[in-house]
Formats: structure tokens, sequence, C-alpha cells
């Protein structure tokens, strides 16, 4: 009776193990429990009416096809991802099941004294193999969360690997009596098929998105050198001016009523670098964003000693703290009540290591992938995201570091800690 349900239940587990870490949609249980019974009831009528009707190669293949056409429907009902996402997880279940079939075709080969139960031994192949790929593939999936940017191309590719190869070891095995040579032919190249569409789904898109990644990455350095660049010439030019007008309004002492010579100089002094680190790159960031942050009414606080981050390259110290600043008031900017629009930053040194701290208010609590970074990539969703945080993070980890972060209560905080050669911090007035 089992055997009527074999392939349909081996398929299921088999896609089980690259779908599992997918959102679930609500009734989950019931929904999966629907696809499982989906899958084992295809899966009958095939062997039972559609075979018996005509068992003729091209109706073997088309049976097997509905089969993988109805799993994939079940497993979209029943995750909440895109449908080539869904797609993908499916293809590798199918791969994966081909590949255990095969490597229990080769065990077929084994003289044994006494014969052992064939779906047995098919059934416990089964079970070595799932087990290996979800302890490698699916978990390194998993961790990847692939079904959040999956190659359309990469995907499209591996379908058609899997039904080339599964369509002609079909054609081979129903054209006549197989001998053990072409057992042992068949079944590794279908072995080797179906792990080369695994490689192209997983290990080339995911090759193909770190390459792209880095090109933005490099992208937005380059950007970021002209920003700082421009910022510096700001800061100089506006060095100058306020000092310019400070003495000419010595000249005007004497010719205008006090209450204007006060809101004047109240005016020039909103222009005055507020912070001196003694770092040059890290007060023109901060003094930069400060005035972005009193136009938006945004209270920023920092605390620290820009001395012990001489070890940084400048441009590593513009693009680090350029991305913290922009990411934390992008939290903040919106919130009410406006006593919630606060920033809070850190530096410090503890023995080797040099601490740098972020704390703001979020709307809602950050949730947290597998990796440590926030679950979305949206441009507009409160708290750290996209690729500021992943060039915060390839910063630290340059100088022998790395990131920690933290969301509950409505707070988030950034803990950035590297090594280097710094003098002890001493607090600085900001």
């Amino acid at each position: 009776m089992l055997s009527n349900f074999s392939y349909g239940f081996q398929l299921f587990f088999a896609e089980i193990i690259f779908l599992y870490p997918f959102p679930k949609r609500r009734h989950f249980i019931l929904r999966i429990l629907a696809a499982f019974v989906m899958i084992l009831g295809t899966n009958f009528i095939n062997l039972h009416f559609i075979r018996a009707w005509n068992p003729s190669t091209f109706m073997n293949f088309a049976g097997l096809l509905l089969t993988i056409c109805i799993s994939f429907l079940g497993m979209r009902l029943s995750f909440d991802a895109g449908a080539m996402a869904v797609l993908s997880g499916c293809v590798a279940g199918v791969a994966v099941q081909h590949i255990s079939f095969q490597i229990y075709r080769l065990v077929s080969l084994i003289p044994f004294r006494t014969r052992p139960d064939e779906l047995a031994v098919e059934l416990m192949t089964a079970a070595v193999v799932y087990l290996l790929v979800w302890i490698t593939v699916g978990q390194w999936v998993a961790r990847r969360r692939i079904y959040e940017d999956g190659d359309r191309r990469m995907i499209v590719v591996a379908v058609l690997i899997v039904l080339i190869c599964i369509g002609i070891t079909r054609l081979l095995r129903l054209g006549g009596p197989v001998n053990a040579y072409m057992t042992l032919c068949t079944a590794l190249y279908a072995i080797v098929c179906c792990t080369l569409a695994l490689f192209v789904e997983f290990y080339v898109h995911e090759s193909v998105r770190t390459q792209s990644e880095m090109l933005v990455l490099r992208r937005i350095n380059e950007e970021e050198r002209r920003r700082y660049e421009l910022s510096r010439e700001n800061a100089e030019q506006m060095n100058i001016k306020y000092h310019d007008l400070k003495h000419k309004l010595r000249y005007l002492e004497k010719r205008l009523p006090q209450e204007e010579l006060d809101a004047m100089r109240t005016l020039i002094d909103s222009y005055e670098s507020t912070y001196e680190t003694g770092l040059d790159v890290l007060d023109i960031v901060l003094n930069e964003k400060q005035m972005l942050c009193r136009s938006k009414g945004i209270t920023l606080t920092v605390m620290g000693n820009g001395a012990g981050l001489r070890f940084m390259d400048t441009m590593d110290v513009y693009s680090l703290f350029g991305n913290l600043m922009d990411n934390a008031i992008e939290a903040v900017e919106a919130l009410e009540p406006p006593e919630k629009r606060q920033i809070s930053m850190v530096l410090e040194r503890r023995g080797e290591f040099v601490y740098i701290s972020c704390m703001n208010y979020t709307g809602n609590d950050v949730s947290l992938r597998q990796d440590g970074l926030p679950g979305t990539t949206k441009t507009r969703e409160p708290g750290y995201h996209g690729y500021g945080l992943r060039s915060i993070r390839m910063i630290a980890e340059k100088y022998h570091g790395g990131i920690r972060i933290q969301s509950e209560n409505g707070m988030f905080g950034l803990n950035i800690y590297m090594t280097g050669d710094a003098e002890p911090a001493v607090p600085a007035a900001g």
C-alpha cells in the first residue's frame, strides 16, 4: 500500500528541506496537511489511472509533471513567499528526491546474500540523503534567506536541468530491459545533473548576488568620497564665513539695538562647529548631521573622543558614521511624540577594543534574521537596514571587529567594536 504513495511522500519531505524557513501563511498546519494530501492523491491517480490508461513514456512523464505541479500549488498556498521563491524550493526538492532515488538504484546493484525489501531500502536511502542535505544545503539556504531575492534566471535554468534530466532517465528506463551497466551510467548522469542544478540555483546565485552587492557598495563608497570632499569644503567655507560675520558684528554693536544684536549672535552661533572630537573627519560628519537633526527637531547627543579612531582610514570613518547617523535619523524623524526623536552615541576605549554605541527610539521593534541583520530591506522602514548596515559591518570586520544589534521595547541599539592602536577615550563636548 505504501508503494502507491512513495514518490509523493518523498517529494513532499524533499521540498520541505528547502521551504521550511519560508514565512508561513495563516492556518499553516491545515494548509500544509492539505498540500500533503494533494501530493499523495495526485501520485496515486498517476499510478492507478494515468499510467493504467496509457503506459507510454510520454504519459509517464506527464503524470510525474502533474505531481510536481500539484506539489508546487500546495506549497504556494502554504508558504507566504513569491511564486518564483516557492518554485525554487520545489525544484530543489525534486532534484534531491531524484538524487536519492538514483543512489537507491546504485545500492540495488550490490549483490546481497538475501534480497532486502526494495521499498524499505528506497525509503532508508531517502532518509539518509535528506538528512545530509538538510544539515548542509538546507541550513545554508535558511541562513541566507534565499527566498527574499531569488534570481529568476538561475531558477529557470535549474528547472530545465532537472526536468530534462528526469525526462531522459525515464525515457531510458522505459526503453526496454536495463542492465547493470546502463543503470550505473544513467544513475551517475542523473546525480551529476541534479547536483549541477542545485549548484546553479544556490551557489552560482549567491556568487552573483555577492558580486552585485560588492559593485553597489563600491559605487556607494565612490559617492561617499565625493560627498566627503564636498562636506569638507563646505565646512571650511562655513568656518571662514562664521569668523567673518563675528568680526563684522563688532562694528555693528553701537549701530543696532541690543535685541537685534543678540538675535544675530544666536543665529551665527548656531552655525559654529558643535563637535571638536580630535578627529577632523568625524567632526565634519557630526557637525553636518547635527545641522540636519536641528532642522528635523531631533536631539543628538555624542560622548567620546575621535582620537581613538585614528587607526581608521579617513573614508572608513566618514562612511561608518555617515551611515550610522543617516539610519538613526531616518528611524526617529517621524516619531511621535517629538520627545522620542533622540539619538545618543558613545565612543569609548575598552582595552584593545574601540566601541561605538548608537541608540535611538523606533516605531516598532525590528526583527532580526539568523545572521544578526534586520529582516527588512525596505528603504522607509524604521531602524537600520540595507546597504548602509552592510557597509558598517564590512568596515568593522576590516578592523578585526564586528557589530551587535539589539531591538526591544521600542529601542534600537547598534554596537560596533574594532581593534586598533587608539588612545584612551575622553568625553568630548556635544
